[in-house]
């Protein structure tokens, strides 16, 4: 596995759990979560839940029954109630470190999880993985890319890939609120989400 952001250690604790033993390689040497929040899917839960890990990750999130999304004019870019989907349905806001902790916390603990950081990996050839240092390991009945939208692993492979940059960006920030969440909210003349 190259990557462990949360791809990676989702990926490899359920090989794991499989009954394979699982090399997770990571770039960074003391790896954390990157970004400040996401919206949880209710796939991405059902992942959790298969985990067992989707308790404690929803105890440090906000559920979200509703998209709702307008202009500054008032037009509705985007509504979308997921009980309209699936009765029960709903999504889950929370930090990436929230479900970035409790990931790596239950990769840490399998024992058929090998977990090497500070390992640069540049190339896959064949079922080997090459690092920047010189090393080549392996031989791997199988190497995932779980090393991001600009994947190394994918762009080193002749596989089919699609690996467009998106051109536009976001700046996020996490920051103080004086007022509290629900009253912010409520003043807000515009909300973009309900």
């Amino acid at each position: 596995m190259v990557g462990c952001g949360t791809a990676g250690p989702a990926a490899a604790l359920l090989l794991a759990r499989a009954g394979h033993d699982v090399d997770v390689l990571e770039r960074v040497p003391d790896p954390s979560p990157i970004g400040a929040g996401l919206l949880l899917q209710p796939t991405g839960m059902a992942v959790l839940r298969a985990l067992g890990l989707l308790e404690e990750v929803e105890r440090r999130g906000a559920r979200v029954d509703r998209l709702h999304g307008e202009t500054t004019t008032g037009r509705v870019v985007m509504d979308l109630e997921y009980a309209t989907v699936k009765p029960g349905l709903h999504g889950l806001g929370l930090h990436r470190g929230a479900l970035f902790g409790a990931l790596f916390a239950a990769l840490r603990e399998q024992e058929r999880v090998a977990v090497r950081t500070g390992v640069d990996v540049t190339r896959v050839r064949g079922a080997c993985v090459e690092t920047a240092g010189g090393e080549r390991l392996g031989p791997y009945d199988l190497v995932i890319a779980a090393d991001g939208a600009r994947s190394v692993v994918r762009e080193s492979t002749s596989l089919c890939r699609s690996d467009d940059r998106y051109r536009w960006g976001a700046l996020w920030a996490i920051l103080e609120d004086p007022d509290g969440p629900s009253r912010a909210w409520t003043r807000s003349s515009a909300p973009c989400c309900t």
